[in-house]
């Protein structure tokens, strides 16, 4: 597994974000799929294509993650539990998927002209967690993945070629790692959310560190309306 690195929470920044914003946020309508029954959406990111990708969380695997584009959406891959982290290489043509129920982060060959995904493949394995599985993730530009751990309070970062994962950080009080971004001028921040707990005063905070990596520019979300072909 490799060296571990603790962060101290005093050397952490941290926010419990308590307002939302929406003065001056686009938003559009699409045609709902068809409705699955205790299912809801999850995470969710556009793709290297223009197009938005989200998944749905339904625990007895019919959920779906979801290709968005046009005013239409459309199974992009199924059956899904608990749709969460995605990622892509930097050339386009792998994406990196987590369906926390499965215990690993897998990857997808991915077609950027059409958006369809294929050869899906182990990339990471985290069975042998103590008590958590993976969540949202993001990837930094030596191709990394960083990856939040859901039940153990912690952060990984892995090597989806060759398998290899080292606990990169710690958050002491607060059990659950939902998700990781890169922020910051230089993207040198690691952003990483947490849900919040009943008894964990840590928990339901944001926090903020400098990992020693750089993220990428998030792709943008370009295929908003119907396109005319």
């Amino acid at each position: 597994m490799g060296n571990k690195v603790k962060y101290n929470l005093k050397n952490v920044h941290a926010a419990r974000l308590t307002e939302t914003v929406t003065e001056g946020v686009p938003s559009f309508a699409y045609a709902k799929p068809q409705a699955i029954p205790g299912a809801r959406f999850n995470d969710g990111k556009p793709g290297p294509d223009g197009r938005l990708y989200g998944g749905t969380l339904c625990r007895e695997g019919r959920g779906r993650l979801l290709r968005i584009a046009g005013g239409r959406m459309e199974t992009a891959l199924a059956p899904v539990s608990i749709s969460n982290g995605l990622a892509w290489a930097a050339d386009g043509r792998t994406m990196y998927y987590c369906d926390t129920y499965t215990h690993q982060v897998d990857a997808l060959d991915f077609d950027e002209q059409t958006g369809e995904l294929s050869n899906r493949r182990p990339a990471v394995d985290f069975h042998d967690l103590r008590a958590g599985a993976p969540d949202g993730l993001c990837i930094d530009r030596e191709g990394r993945l960083w990856v939040a751990a859901w039940g153990e309070g912690a952060v990984y970062r892995c090597d989806p070629k060759t398998g290899e994962k080292v606990r990169a950080a710690e958050l002491p009080g607060a059990s659950h790692a939902s998700c990781t971004a890169f922020a910051g001028e230089n993207l040198d921040t690691l952003v990483v959310t947490t849900g919040l707990v009943e008894g964990e005063e840590s928990s339901g905070y944001t926090y903020a560190m400098k990992p020693g990596a750089r993220g990428t520019l998030p792709f943008l979300f370009t295929r908003k309306e119907p396109r005319h072909e």
